[in-house]
């Protein structure tokens, strides 16, 4: 909801402060919303469900933080990381191919690219959400016993 409430406020100023139609702030808004935040909330609050079903809330947190930092906003020039592939869960394949954002370290993504970049976050998503009913049911299990 945080991110929601964000992203309205600049979709708010946007149609107070820029000359284009509101139509059009507003359709922009909606595709880079669901090309580029919603694929990343989906992918945080997936893991962030199922892995403490596995892992002590402590140590998945500090895990996630370490992997967030170095998974997506580390430059690959300076150590080896996934930010430059497309397993980057921030959406900037998506950013540049469908709205000319420029990240440094991602040169010129394609629409194909992006597409995949989305469907690659979505997809391990999903799978951390059946981990996370197979955790559940464990759990629901151990409770019987």
């Amino acid at each position: 909801m945080p991110v929601i409430a964000v992203y309205a406020a600049g979709v708010g100023w946007m149609l107070l402060h820029l000359p284009f139609p509101a139509a059009l702030v507003l359709a922009r808004a909606g595709l880079g919303f669901v090309a580029v935040v919603l694929p990343a909330a989906l992918f945080v609050a997936a893991i962030s469900l199922s892995c403490p079903t596995f892992l002590p809330v402590t140590l998945y947190q500090v895990l996630f933080v370490g992997y967030w930092l170095w998974a997506s906003m580390l430059n690959p020039k300076l150590l080896p990381t996934t930010s430059n592939t497309l397993f980057n869960p921030v959406g900037v394949y998506a950013g540049e191919a469908f709205f000319h954002v420029a990240f440094p370290w991602v040169a010129r993504a394609t629409t194909v690219q992006a597409l995949l970049n989305v469907g690659l976050i979505v997809t391990v998503a999903a799978i951390f959400v059946v981990l996370l009913s197979f955790g559940m049911r464990r759990r629901v299990r151990e409770i019987g016993r």
